[in-house]
């Protein structure tokens, strides 16, 4: 089992933050809400990996800001098979519009992006589920630093 860095942009704007729409397979009925992010290449820096996946995935641009959140996940058994990721969540601001039509390469379960309320985010499917506990209404984190098994 490798081990694979991955990056999260957490962009929260007027009480809301920005999340990849998904669905991972056909048939789901419901909406996965996912980070925009992705993988870190192979001697790129973290804070490239972000702005390039920012740019993938919306379009955008970003400034990135502070290393917040740090997730471990080992799953020898999820969809995609043995699985062991690093993510580094970075708060970011945006620095030019969304712009879908300009998103170069978004993920494959990616149906769209959706800016939702801060306080109303327990109401949502989101994953990681812990980021429910440590985004606060105000867009604080509390609590968290390490999101992993312990």
């Amino acid at each position: 089992m490798q081990i694979r860095n991955s990056v999260k942009a957490i962009i929260i704007k007027d009480n809301t933050m920005l999340f990849s729409e998904c669905k991972f397979l056909p048939d789901d009925k419901e909406y996965t809400y996912l980070l925009p992010g992705g993988g870190q290449e192979k001697g790129e820096p973290l804070c490239d990996t972000v702005k390039r996946e920012l740019l993938e995935e919306t379009g955008a641009e970003v400034a990135v800001g502070d290393l917040v959140l740090v997730r471990e996940y080992i799953d020898p058994q999820s969809l995609w098979g043995d699985i062991h990721q690093v993510e580094f969540f970075f708060r970011c601001e945006l620095l030019s519009d969304i712009d879908l039509a300009a998103a170069t390469n978004p993920d494959d379960m990616q149906v769209n992006l959706q800016w939702l309320p801060l306080d109303k985010l327990g109401e949502y499917r989101i994953y990681p589920e812990k980021l429910k506990e440590c985004i606060r209404p105000n867009g604080d984190i509390a609590g968290c630093v390490y999101i992993g098994k312990c």
